[in-house]
């Protein structure tokens, strides 16, 4: 069915997702906490914590290593057979910058590592509101040289490949940015899932979303304000999305996915156009039907398994390259 006319709220959100994946949508809480960073956060980790994700798969070693130094809290998914010898996955979590934690993605972590055949580091960046922008992009970055030059773990990598999902796809772009204007040239490839990436409001996508069981315009400029809302000039490094052209110049290869239901549509769709004519090798997956995250709601429905086939390819494309 189509959108109503005027905005995206809770009904015409069922009756415009893919239909599989509406019921285990009207399972999940709504947040009406939209002005309350802490808040939504502990809102969102009651969600995860009630969620029965299944084991991890056997044979995968799982190291949880503590901050030390500049390094940011780090787990590390070791495969029992690696693929490619001297690359690896970096996953950053999605949360909107003032949530989510790494311990949450265990079971998908894990299982990229098997399926790939590669180490999979996944980064427990620090949060806003307690820490604003640069200090999680400066984790990022931190937990980046420590695996390629310093790790003792035994995983050492030559190349990364850096991969997540909305505030972690955001991160994973600004963390290109950052690396490559400080000549750390070890980022293979971006592959981003409907990354956050512009803390201005007024995009159509967003401003209609109202609906309360997925990412918000509410909620989305309460994270934005909590993460940069110091800051008199936003650069490009905490809002890739405010990136021009030539900006994005000499950025890795990108692949992007976003569903025509997802607030962060507009910013998705405007910024794969800037990365196409600044040359850097993009694809960029546009599904119908799809709202923000819904490919974990019912990994099974149609528009689920579009979703995580094109990113499982994108991925093995991009290590196979890297």
């Amino acid at each position: 069915m189509p959108v109503a006319a005027g905005g995206l709220d809770d009904d015409a959100l069922v009756n415009a997702l893919d239909p599989e994946c509406v019921p285990a949508l009207l399972r999940l809480p709504a947040v009406d906490l939209a002005d309350d960073p802490l808040a939504i956060r502990a809102a969102v980790h009651e969600v995860f914590d009630e969620i029965e994700l299944p084991e991890p798969p056997e044979g995968v070693h799982i190291e949880v290593l503590p901050p030390e130094g500049s390094r940011p809290a780090i787990r590390v998914y070791v495969p029992p057979v690696r693929r490619y010898a001297d690359t690896g996955l970096m996953w950053l979590h999605g949360g909107g910058l003032i949530a989510g934690a790494a311990r949450f993605d265990d079971f998908g972590c894990a299982t990229m590592a098997v399926d790939h055949g590669v180490p999979v580091v996944s980064v427990d960046y620090r949060l806003a509101p307690e820490f604003v922008f640069p200090q999680g992009l400066e984790d990022c970055f931190a937990a980046t040289t420590w695996l390629l030059e310093e790790s003792d773990l035994g995983v050492m990598l030559g190349r990364l490949v850096v991969t997540g999902g909305s505030a972690g796809g955001g991160l994973g772009i600004a963390l290109a940015l950052l690396a490559r204007d400080r000549g750390f040239n070890a980022i293979g490839a971006l592959v981003c899932a409907y990354p956050m990436l512009d803390d201005r409001p007024g995009s159509p996508s967003m401003e209609r979303l109202t609906a309360r069981r997925t990412w918000h315009r509410d909620l989305n400029r309460t994270a934005w304000q909590a993460y940069v809302g110091h800051l008199e000039d936003v650069p490009v490094y905490a809002a890739p999305g405010r990136a021009d052209v030539e900006d994005l110049r000499g950025l890795p290869p990108v692949h992007l996915d976003v569903g025509t239901l997802d607030g962060f549509f507009d910013e998705t769709v405007s910024f794969a156009l800037r990365l196409a004519q600044a040359d850097v090798p993009l694809e960029l997956l546009v599904t119908p039907r799809a709202s923000h995250g819904s490919e974990h709601l019912t990994a099974t429905a149609p528009t689920s398994r579009r979703i995580l086939q094109a990113r499982f390819d994108a991925r093995e494309r991009a290590l196979a390259m890297a």
